[in-house]
């Protein structure tokens, strides 16, 4: 099954060992066979324009424009790779974990205290907009010519309200 030219089957399902999210993500290593096709046909086409502009020798020359694509291809994927890899909510990075362990732990420290304090600041937020409001909301008193309902009074029941009735 083929969506938006990813292979469904290319897809990894994880969870990430700090805060337990799973996440399914596409987590190939190198280009895919479509994107290689795409720098072929770029390739290709650029020939096409050299020969036309230059002739057959600039056309021949403008060929080997497919290795330094597929290289700076290959580049920015495995810079969209590192960033792909990272869990989306505590920044945890198994690349900057495999290297440097303690970074890790403290890029995961500062990102959860980040949202920590974000949420603090929301609810802060939250509190300032309530006491504005209620600052500008019209108090109620009641009106003394309207008079209020009566209260009932408690009575105690007596032992004929639970007798069998015939």
């Amino acid at each position: 099954m083929d969506v938006g030219g990813t292979s469904l089957a290319t897809f990894t399902q994880y969870i990430c060992p700090v805060c337990k999210t799973r996440a399914e993500k596409d987590l190939r290593e190198h280009l895919s066979l479509g994107l290689h096709f795409r720098l072929i046909f770029v390739t290709l086409f650029v020939a096409f324009l050299a020969y036309q502009l230059g002739g057959a020798e600039l056309a021949w020359k403008t060929l080997f424009l497919y290795l330094p694509l597929w290289a700076v291809g290959e580049f920015l994927h495995g810079v969209h790779l590192r960033h792909r890899v990272r869990c989306e909510f505590c920044g945890f990075d198994p690349l900057l974990y495999a290297r440097d362990w303690r970074e890790a732990r403290r890029l995961v420290q500062a990102k959860l205290q980040g949202k920590v304090d974000e949420v603090a600041r929301g609810i802060d937020e939250q509190r300032r907009l309530y006491m504005e409001r209620m600052k500008r909301a019209p108090v109620v008193t009641p009106r003394p010519d309207v008079a209020t309902a009566p209260t009932a009074k408690a009575v105690k029941p007596s032992q004929a309200d639970f007798a069998p009735k015939p």
